[in-house]
């Protein structure tokens, strides 16, 4: 008996299942801020409002006055700064949310069936694709010019489907959005390589069929084989409408490449630009941690989808989600783009595979049990979207993360010096107008100063060096690798005292002034003399209570939200024997803290608490 055809769903309900994948992800991908270059977007993006595009280097001081040009970002940044004027802090979770949002939409949409419309059973084929990409994007869900590129491959890849489809027009706007793609982000060059693989794969089956006379699955013709070259060679022209000096599709090409270096040879690092990214972890590959992931699931996932229609496999598809399929190796930062392109494709061939169930297997009903176990299992992923304890729900800038006490203090003291600054501190010194700083997250330093810029002081030998040529009035520097909010191992670092004075630090970073600089009194006056908050342990018991228990509570002071600051107190208040003061401190902190911050805090507040107790107790039976 043939198998009925399962109904299509008509375009008023089918709006309300856009509308309710759109309302899930936002939420889904509506996270606290973290990322560090954020804050260079809205800088630059500020820049450009009040000055316009400048062809000088507005912000690092070692390269004040050398011409840069606007780069390639220049809109994305202004956009990201317009979402911060309306909305504010949350305006940083608002802007990546409503992308992932828009991005569930046009993924749900390019995966309706070919040359069709959805039908229940192929929507449930398509909620576990759809729901791992965007739990792919969850993990890069920040305010940063790559989430245009994001939804913009999205919407090249609905195109490409539309095309195949015999819907033209969407092809043609691709250079359109070229335009507007490459003033946003340089990741307009990632949208040449699905059109270049529909061109060469377009020739290499009309080929086919001309030799042998059979068309495979697919297969266009000449003409339409005709308007995707010229489609492809449009948008790489287009691409070269910017007011920036490098060329988008060449500067990500580089990039590209540097991240394949990377990944592929111990020996890759002798550059200074590849030596900056090979710092950046974002750019290594994934490995076999990668199956872990939502994007290990969907390659997978992707791989069972082909393997359940092998009979109707489309080549270029094929030949498509392969050839992304490598970038998560190469460099995890790519991860999105192998997810944007997969999901729909792997969605189609799982709706496929389900509307070609047959109704029922004796008394089972195939097709209703098959589209359930897919929309469960889609229920079942979304643990592999929140494996980073750091990325949490809500909107706003991730506590802990940036140098908020050391940034203010510079700014009371009117700093005007010169400043050394890890690395990817560098942004939230631009937007705070603090500093100037000496480097940021565009990995633009002098040749000469790379290796130790990079390193920062926790190499002294080199940085001593960096040192003598720029004098530096004062140190905004991170911790060393390790913290005992992760238990990760400390490192060693700890400035000469006898050079530099420690006056403010929280749990990002710490703020040292040079003690015969130009700060020399504030160096003298705001000194934490009896702590070294950077070092890996709490000397227990003190070496000097009564001025460990003063600077730890002056640090609890200036940055209330600090929670080493807190935790450091707390123990050396029990070490001391005030397990009030222990308990009475850590408290305020154990309800915004998550995972280990948390344990370490319970800990101090639980013995504070039993200390208290058999204090308690031992007073009761000595008044009997």
């Amino acid at each position: 008996m043939k198998s009925a055809e399962p109904a299509l769903i008509r375009p008023g309900p089918f709006r309300l299942v856009l509308l309710a994948a759109a309302v899930i992800a936002f939420l889904g991908t509506l996270v606290r801020s973290d990322d560090p270059d954020m804050f260079h977007h809205l800088a630059f993006g500020r820049e450009i409002v009040r000055s316009g595009l400048q062809a000088l280097e507005p912000f690092v001081y070692p390269l004040r006055g050398v011409v840069t040009g606007p780069p390639t970002y220049w809109l994305g940044s202004v956009t990201i700064f317009g979402w911060h004027a309306l909305f504010g802090d949350a305006g940083l979770s608002l802007l990546p949310a409503t992308i992932g949002a828009l991005l569930a939409v046009v993924l749900l949409l390019d995966s309706t069936p070919r040359a069709g419309r959805h039908t229940v059973l192929t929507v449930c084929a398509a909620v576990i694709p759809v729901a791992l990409a965007i739990e792919t994007y969850r993990y890069r869900a920040v305010a940063r010019t790559e989430i245009f590129s994001a939804l913009l491959l999205a919407v090249t890849m609905w195109a490409i489907r539309r095309f195949e489809d015999g819907l033209v027009r969407p092809l043609l706007a691709l250079p359109i959005v070229a335009v507007l793609w490459t003033n946003l982000h340089p990741g307009v060059a990632v949208s040449l390589a699905p059109l270049a693989i529909l061109v060469c794969c377009g020739v290499t089956l009309a080929l086919i069929r001309r030799v042998t006379g059979r068309a495979a699955p697919g297969a266009p013709r000449w003409r339409e084989i005709g308007v995707a070259a010229a489609v492809l060679t449009a948008v790489a022209i287009a691409s070269a409408l910017t007011p920036a000096r490098a060329n988008p599709i060449v500067e990500a090409m580089r990039f590209v490449s540097a991240a394949i270096r990377i990944g592929g040879s111990a020996g890759a690092t002798s550059s200074e630009s590849i030596a900056f990214l090979a710092n950046i972890q974002e750019m290594r590959g994934g490995g076999y941690a990668l199956w872990g992931t939502p994007v290990g699931a969907l390659i997978a996932l992707s791989a069972l989808s082909f393997l359940l229609r092998p009979r109707s496999i489309r080549f270029r598809e094929l030949i498509t989600v392969v050839a992304f399929a490598v970038l998560p190796f190469v460099a995890v930062r790519f991860a999105i783009f192998f997810a944007i392109v997969a999901a729909p494709i792997a969605a189609r061939n799982l709706g496929e595979a389900t509307a070609a169930l047959p109704d029922r297997l004796g008394s089972v009903p195939a097709r209703t049990c098959a589209a359930v176990g897919l929309a469960l299992a889609a229920v079942a992923s979304t643990p592999l979207g929140a494996q980073a304890p750091h990325i949490r729900f809500g909107a706003g800038v991730s506590r802990g993360v940036f140098p908020v006490r050391g940034v203010d203090y510079l700014q009371a003291l009117r700093f005007d010096g010169a400043l050394f600054n890890t690395l990817h501190f560098g942004g939230y010194l631009e937007w705070r107008e603090v500093g100037p700083p000496f480097q940021d997250g565009r990995g633009a330093i002098k040749p000469e100063d790379a290796a130790a810029a990079l390193s920062g002081p926790t190499v002294w030998p080199s940085f001593m060096m960096l040192d003598s040529r720029y004098h530096f009035d004062a140190l905004l520097v991170s911790y060393p690798a390790g913290d005992p909010a992760s238990g990760a191992r400390f490192g060693v670092f700890e400035p000469d005292r006898s050079t530099w004075s420690l006056v403010a630090f929280d749990d990002a970073g710490l703020l040292y002034l040079r003690r015969d600089g130009k700060y020399a009194e504030a160096a003298a006056r705001d000194e934490f003399r009896s702590i070294t908050p950077a070092s890996p342990l709490l000397a227990l018991p003190p070496l000097d209570p009564a001025g460990e228990l003063a600077d730890y509570r002056r640090s609890v002071r200036e940055a209330p939200d600090c929670f080493r600051c807190r935790y450091f107190l707390g123990e050396l208040a029990l070490a001391t024997g005030t397990p009030e003061e222990a308990a009475r401190v850590v408290a305020p902190a154990i309800s915004r803290a998550f995972g280990p911050e948390r344990d370490v805090l319970e800990s101090v507040a639980t013995r504070a608490a039993d200390a208290l107790r058999t204090a308690g107790a031992g007073g009761v039976l000595s008044a009997h």
